[in-house]
């Protein structure tokens, strides 16, 4: 996990970054092993959704490696959709070993042809030796984060239609009960101030002179 703000706010998000293995070793089971027995399954790729609960994508190639181009070019057509990617093309400071061209790379994102309503793709080139390029992975991070904050705010505005929906259809459902009867209300009124029993469900409500009415209060979540 590392600590992660966006832009200048006092919210500190704990990114959650994880490192699965495509295929894992298979492991040996402790005890008595039996001949039927098949050996306790390994959490890496092809056991677990890697994508499942994921709000970005991070892929890394070394340009010095020509063989990790070839499989981010197989892996990240495996990637969701509306999952953010960053692929980052890393030991930019070897540049004399490289085998990797940047172009290559642009020419093969720009052949994914992704849907136009599709998650983004970014491409960067980094150096772990100096720090190269890390300022660009930092603030891609405000990409899945403001993603979640948009689904989290149209799931509320959803919810507020709803609502006022609801209400709407309770308001012309009591405008025609008894209740909104006027003659009947000052009946009801009468019959209180002679203490006679008050028959049917009727309610007011009151507010003192110097009382307001108060308004719900809305509270805007984030799922870091």
């Amino acid at each position: 996990c590392i600590q992660w703000n966006y832009k200048a706010t006092d919210d500190v998000v704990k990114v959650e970054i994880w490192d699965i293995v495509d295929k894992g070793k298979t492991r040996k089971r402790d005890g008595l092993k039996l001949d039927s027995e098949e050996p306790a399954p390994t959490l890496d790729a092809e056991f677990i959704d890697v994508y499942k609960g994921t709000s970005g994508v991070i892929m890394v190639l070394d340009i010095t490696k020509y063989w990790t181009y070839e499989y981010v070019q197989r892996e990240i057509k495996k990637i969701p959709l509306d999952i953010p990617v960053i692929l980052i093309a890393s030991h930019r400071d070897l540049e004399e070993k490289r085998s990797v061209l940047t172009e290559e790379v642009h020419s093969f994102l720009r052949e994914l042809n992704r849907p136009q309503d599709a998650a983004a793709v970014y491409y960067m080139e980094a150096s772990m030796k100096d720090g190269f390029g890390l300022k660009y992975l930092y603030r891609f991070f405000n990409v899945p984060y403001l993603e979640l904050q948009r689904q989290t705010l149209l799931a509320q505005l959803r919810r507020n239609e709803e609502d006022l929906e609801a209400i709407k259809v309770e308001l012309d459902i009591h405008a025609k009960t008894e209740e909104q009867d006027y003659e009947k209300f000052k009946d009801m009124l009468e019959r209180k101030k002679k203490g006679l029993p008050v028959s049917g469900g009727l309610c007011t409500v009151s507010a003192g002179a110097n009382e307001t009415a108060g308004l719900p209060g809305i509270s805007l979540g984030h799922s870091h």
